[in-house]
C-alpha cells in the first residue's frame, strides 16, 4: 500500500490498506493500524476526500493518545492539521499546529515533525492570502529541516517549493526562480511520494511562467503536471 501511494496509484493502495486495517484490528496491532490510518489520511487528502481524511486522522490520533508516546501524538496532530487545512478548518488547524510546536519546543530536542508543522503553518497562511506571514513560517521550516537529525530532504524540498510559491504571490519572481534552483539541486532521489514533489514543482513553474506572460510554457508545464 505504501509503495502504491508513493507511485500515486491510489486505487491499488486502497485495496492493500483495507486489508491492513482489517487484519491489524483483528490482531490488535495498534502500531500497524496507526501507520495505516495515517497513510490513508494522506491518500484521502491527495485524492480530495477531505472529510474521509479527517476521519482517518482522528482515528489515528485516538490510537496515538492511548500510546502516550509524545512523538506519535505530535505526528498524529500534524496529520489531522493537514486534513483540517484542506477542509478549510483553519482555526482548528492553527490551534493544533501551535500547540504541537510548543510541545516540541518544550521537549528541547530536535524533532522530525517540527519542519512539517512549520510548513503547515506556512501553507495555512498562504491559503488565507497572507503570503508575507506564509514566507516567514516557510523560512523557519527550511531552517528546521537543516537541523533535524534525520538524513532526509523531504521537508527541505517542500519548504523550498512553498517559499517559491510565496515569492510568486508577492510578485518577486527573481527570488522565486532562485528558490526553485535550490529545489532543483536536491529534487532527484525523493524519499516519499516523489510524484508530489514533481507535480508541485511543475505547478509552481506554471505560476512563474504565467506571471512572466509565457503562456505557451505555462500550458506545456500544466499538461506535464497533469500527467504526473
Amino acid at each position: 500500500g505504501n509503495l502504491f501511494i508513493t507511485r500515486g496509484q491510489f486505487e491499488q493502495a486502497t485495496l492493500h490498506f483495507e486489508k491492513v486495517l482489517k487484519d491489524a484490528e483483528v490482531l490488535g496491532e495498534a502500531g500497524v493500524l496507526l501507520d495505516a490510518l495515517r497513510l490513508k489520511a494522506y491518500q484521502a487528502i491527495w485524492a480530495g476526500h477531505y472529510q474521509d481524511a479527517q476521519a482517518y486522522a482522528q482515528r489515528a490520533l485516538q490510537l496515538a493518545q492511548r500510546s502516550a508516546d509524545s512523538l506519535v501524538i505530535v505526528g498524529a496532530y500534524q496529520n489531522l492539521s493537514y486534513a483540517q487545512i484542506e477542509a478549510g478548518e483553519y482555526r482548528a488547524a492553527h490551534q493544533n499546529i501551535c500547540a504541537m510546536l510548543e510541545a516540541v519546543e518544550r521537549s528541547g530536542a530536535h524533532h522530525h515533525q517540527a519542519p512539517r508543522l512549520l510548513n503547515l503553518l506556512g501553507y495555512l497562511y498562504l491559503e488565507l492570502g497572507d503570503a508575507h506571514t506564509a514566507l516567514h513560517w516557510d523560512q523557519k521550516a527550511l531552517e528546521a529541516s537543516r537541523h533535524t537529525q534525520l538524513h532526509t530532504f523531504e521537508m527541505r524540498r517542500y519548504s523550498l517549493l512553498n517559499q517559491a510559491t510565496d515569492y510568486v504571490h508577492l510578485s518577486n519572481i527573481n527570488e522565486a526562480l532562485e528558490t526553485i534552483s535550490q529545489f532543483e539541486a536536491i529534487k532527484i532521489g525523493a524519499e516519499f511520494a516523489h510524484f508530489r514533489y514533481f507535480n508541485r514543482y511543475q505547478l509552481v513553474m506554471c505560476e512563474i511562467h504565467l506571471a512572466q506572460q509565457a503562456f505557451d510554457q505555462t500550458i506545456e508545464l500544466a499538461r506535464e503536471a497533469r500527467r504526473l
